[in-house]
């Protein structure tokens, strides 16, 4: 969670063109607050895209943030007979 251990990283993975997919979960909001990241901000902040979902049974709304691509609306999915479904919000 260091700056100073993930920027080495970062470096290299520049340097040699590789991605690594980082996979991690937001600590549990308290009412009405939503907390996105927790440590490291060169994590946060050194992707070109990230990710989010977030559970409202019975959908996943998908959110992306990139910093390189025009916005991409939200979205929601679900799953119905091993199916995943997804619509777009107005």
């Amino acid at each position: 969670n260091l700056k100073t251990h993930v920027g080495p990283l970062l470096r290299a993975l520049k340097l040699f063109r590789k991605t690594i997919i980082l996979v991690h979960h937001d600590p549990k909001a308290s009412q009405g607050v939503r907390n996105r990241a927790s440590g490291s901000s060169a994590l946060l902040n050194a992707p070109d895209t990230r990710i989010f979902l977030d559970r409202n049974d019975p959908l996943v709304s998908v959110s992306v943030r990139s910093r390189l691509q025009s916005p991409i609306g939200q979205f929601d999915m679900q799953f119905r007979s091993r199916r995943l479904r997804f619509s777009t919000f107005d």
